[in-house]
């Protein structure tokens, strides 16, 4: 499951820079992704990339990102545990969320069943 996750966080980070250099011009280079950090342009001068989260609403509210991600992952990690202790088996989902029904810590088991 981390493994999933990781690659899924690289191809997020991937895709971001990708729409970030389309929209602005950068030095001339060779670029690399990796880990640390996330991408790295090799040319003149070798500058390395971090790619981060940005919010634009304040953390505090329900359903914004930084309080609904971690609750999405542990109802997801839960009904994974869940599925797999019934006798499931090894399978990939893509999972969504409602926006306009946000995850409350109380809510979280209910979610994961």
């Amino acid at each position: 499951m981390v493994a999933v996750a990781r690659r899924r966080i690289r191809e997020i980070e991937r895709h971001c820079f990708e729409r970030f250099r389309q929209a602005y011009a950068l030095p001339a280079g060779t670029v690399s992704y990796g880990d640390k950090p996330d991408v790295t342009l090799t040319g003149e001068r070798t500058i390395g990339i971090e790619i981060t989260r940005f919010y634009l609403q304040s953390g505090r509210i329900p359903f914004t990102e930084q309080q609904q991600g971690p609750l999405r992952y542990a109802v997801v990690l839960e009904a994974q545990v869940l599925y797999r202790r019934h006798g499931g088996k090894n399978i990939e989902l893509t999972i969504a969320f409602e926006p306009r029904r946000p995850i409350t810590p109380q809510r979280r088991t209910v979610a994961a069943n």
